[in-house]
């Protein structure tokens, strides 16, 4: 098991942030079973933090229960990418028609400036939370707190899917860029009509290749995958 040291308070957050990084980065890989004990020893802290922790990687959808098994690292079903995508396109696209009547010069300048640092990075991390904070940076004016909570519940769930790909290729690097760069250019234009359409169309975009990759690896292995409902 992966070491990692624990040492300021709260401790519950601590396991829960060293928990969910391993969880994204595949080394507690899909159905891996959580067990309290060796976490607690590898962490140098008491169980109950893990227990703790481990409710809040469940609300996130990360960690999955069995009755008398104990939890485990939640299984990806296609069904379940599908939905979530869904999901973000409304809520990201609410946030945005809120927020576009509110966003600064100032607000641009900063997303801009993430779009010329996501460029730049060769780490997917990196790249990845650049990815987020440009969208953030969009939806924060819409002032909408609740909203902004269930979407970072729903990122985390995508982002998990997209770590799965391993790492970013320059061609899904540019092509976000060059996307991003047309959603400031078309905000400063004043067309908000455009501004929601092309943002509806890159959220579906990025949902796609998404879901092509794990199509792609539930035909290369169909017992990686629990069975997708909408398959008859």
């Amino acid at each position: 098991m992966q070491t990692a040291s624990i040492n300021l308070e709260p401790v519950a957050k601590q396991v829960s942030d060293v928990l969910r990084q391993w969880i994204m980065s595949g080394h507690l890989p899909a159905g891996e079973h959580i067990r309290q004990d060796a976490i607690a020893e590898d962490l140098g802290v008491s169980r109950a933090p893990v227990r703790e922790a481990l409710l809040t990687l469940e609300a996130e959808g990360l960690i999955t229960r069995q009755k008398y098994k104990g939890a485990f690292v939640a299984e990806i079903s296609l069904a379940e990418v599908r939905e979530t995508y869904k999901l973000r396109s409304l809520l990201e696209c609410f946030l945005f028609e809120n927020a576009l009547p509110r966003i600064t010069e100032k607000d641009l300048q900063r997303a801009e400036k993430i779009v010329h640092e996501s460029l730049a990075t060769t780490n997917s991390d990196d790249w990845m939370q650049l990815n987020i904070d440009f969208h953030m940076t969009l939806y924060e004016p819409s002032q909408l707190t609740l909203t902004m909570q269930t979407l970072n519940g729903l990122l985390l769930r995508t982002d998990r899917y997209f770590r799965l790909q391993q790492a970013i290729s320059p061609s899904v690097q540019h092509k976000s860029h060059d996307e991003h760069q047309e959603i400031l250019d078309i905000i400063r234009s004043g067309d908000h009509e455009a501004a929601v359409r092309l943002m509806r169309e890159h959220i579906e975009s990025n949902s796609d290749e998404v879901i092509q990759f794990v199509e792609d690896g539930a035909k290369a292995d169909p017992a990686s995958l629990p069975p997708d409902p909408d398959t008859p």
